[in-house]
């Protein structure tokens, strides 16, 4: 996965500061119950997740890894990203599987239109110009 500079200061606080652990994991599930440190489960970062979505006010149906993933997934070809980096980023086994994503969006097709719009008043701009 790549990362940017500021996820992998955040890595490297982390490492160094990491409790002991019962894992290797980087991600580790802190109880508070003194037990010690473990892995991540696919239900911790369900939990994680809704705990955010909440404080964000986001609706209940919309508090899930699958929703974040998904919101993702959207953005990226909201802006642009093409469907193999999506796939990649998303882990998609089968580029059909990320080919939802590409759907048009109104909001895609506004701005097309606002695009070439620009494009074509610089065009007469220019020709005028001349």
């Amino acid at each position: 996965m790549p990362l940017d500079q500021d996820a992998l200061d955040a890595i490297a606080a982390w490492v160094k500061v990491r409790p002991p652990a019962l894992s290797e994991h980087l991600l580790l599930s802190l109880p508070r119950t003194g037990q010690p440190p473990r892995a991540l489960t696919t239900r911790d970062v369900a939990r994680i997740v809704a705990r955010h979505a909440k404080g964000a006010a986001l609706p209940e149906d919309r508090r899930t890894p699958h929703v974040l993933r998904h919101t993702f997934c959207t953005h990226l070809a909201d802006s642009g990203a093409d469907v193999g980096t999506i796939r990649e980023l998303a882990g998609h086994a089968d580029i059909r599987t990320t080919t939802i994503y590409t759907a048009v969006s109104t909001t895609r097709l506004e701005h097309a239109i606002a695009d070439r719009s620009r494009r074509r008043q610089a065009v007469r701009r220019a020709a005028a110009g001349d």
